[in-house]
């Protein structure tokens, strides 16, 4: 009995992270729990997190912003990255290696891109951003810090801006009735 709650427990544990292993995809936070972000700010950030059980040397790949979104900022953190345009942007193609390979391990999100938006999408809204192959490849990848690559499913984050609701008073519902 002990076996069976301790595998019980242990697949438990391991669901969550085989969920999302083999993933690239634009999340409203760094710990790549959201790929919806529901904001009426302005300026916000989100980031593009590849989730892999393995080590990461690199990845190649696009974003297809829709919506009325401005990418103002990009944060590629320590990587090397080469771009399809100059200056490097995400909307036309990057590569990115990193000269120490990052750990992608037991569902560690592998933040590679940091991205500060700017949102005009109006109330009730809604903008998608998604990640696409890298325009000489077939696939989303990541590299091995050996070289080898690994394609990997590319995800799309939804930005969405919510119509404010209307404030009323007890009293006021009552009166609807009378």
């Amino acid at each position: 009995m002990k076996k069976l709650l301790l595998v019980a427990a242990l697949v438990m544990l391991a669901a969550p992270v085989l969920a999302q292993t083999n993933t690239l995809g634009v999340y409203a936070d760094p710990a790549g729990t959201a790929l919806n972000l529901t904001t009426g700010e302005e300026y916000y950030n989100v980031y593009v997190i590849l989730f892999a059980e393995n080590q990461i040397g690199g990845a190649a790949f696009m974003l297809d912003v829709t919506g009325n979104q401005n990418i103002i900022f990009q944060n590629f953190g320590d990587g090397i990255v080469i771009g399809e345009s100059a200056p490097v942007d995400v909307r036309t193609g990057v590569q990115i290696a990193y000269e120490d390979p990052v750990l992608g391990f037991f569902g560690t999100p592998v933040v590679l891109v940091t991205l500060t938006m700017q949102s005009t999408v109006e109330e009730g809204g809604f903008a998608e951003m998604c990640v696409l192959p890298y325009p000489e490849y077939v696939d989303v990848v990541y590299a091995h810090p050996a070289g080898e690559l690994f394609p990997v499913t590319g995800l799309c984050g939804t930005v969405s801006v919510p119509v404010p609701g209307e404030t009323t008073t007890w009293g006021n519902m009552k009166a609807l009735f009378n």
